[in-house]
C-alpha cells in the first residue's frame, strides 16, 4: 500500500492542476502540441502502473521468481518516473532531473531483488519514491503552480 500511496502522491502533487492551467492558457496551436505531450507521457505512466501492479501481485501472491518480481517493479517504477519527469519538463512545470535519476535508481533495484529478494527490493523502491517526493518538495519553487485566480 505504501508504494501505491507514493505513486498517488507523486502524481497528484500539484502537477495535474498546473498542467490544466498551462493547457487553458496556451494558444490553440500550442494547446494541441501540449495535449499530444500530455497523452504520450501518460501512456508511459500507465505502462509503468501496469508493470508495478503485476510486480505487486507477484510479491503478495508469491508467484514467479524474485528476479521476475524485481524486474516488473523496477522497470514499472522507471517507466512511471521517466514519464512523469518528461511530462513535467515538456509542459514547463519544473525540472524532471530528479525523476530521471530516480528512474535509474529504480532499475538498480533489479539486482537487489535477485540477491536479497522481492520484499527487500519493494522496500527499497518505496524508500526511494518517498525520498524523491521529499527532495522534490524541498527543491520545487512554490510559484511554479499557476494561480487559479
Amino acid at each position: 500500500m505504501m508504494l501505491i500511496v507514493g505513486l498517488w502522491w507523486r502524481y497528484f502533487s500539484g502537477d495535474d492542476e498546473a498542467a490544466r492551467h498551462r493547457l487553458e492558457a496556451a494558444s490553440t496551436a500550442h494547446r494541441e502540441q501540449l495535449g499530444a505531450v500530455y497523452w504520450q507521457t501518460h501512456l508511459v505512466l500507465i505502462a509503468g502502473v501496469v508493470l508495478i501492479s503485476a510486480g505487486i501481485k507477484s510479491v503478495v501472491a508469491q508467484t514467479g521468481t524474485d528476479m521476475e518480481a524485481g524486474v516488473l517493479l523496477s522497470v514499472g517504477m522507471a517507466f512511471f518516473l521517466a514519464g512523469h519527469g518528461i511530462f513535467r519538463v515538456r509542459l514547463g512545470l519544473g525540472r524532471g532531473s530528479l525523476a530521471g535519476w530516480a528512474a535509474v535508481v529504480a532499475l538498480l533495484c533489479i539486482p537487489l531483488a535477485i540477491e536479497s529478494g522481492r520484499v527487500v527490493s519493494l522496500g527499497a523502491l518505496i524508500l526511494m519514491l518517498f525520498g524523491l517526493i521529499a527532495a522534490d518538495a524541498w527543491t520545487t519553487d512554490p510559484r511554479r503552480v499557476v494561480s487559479t485566480r
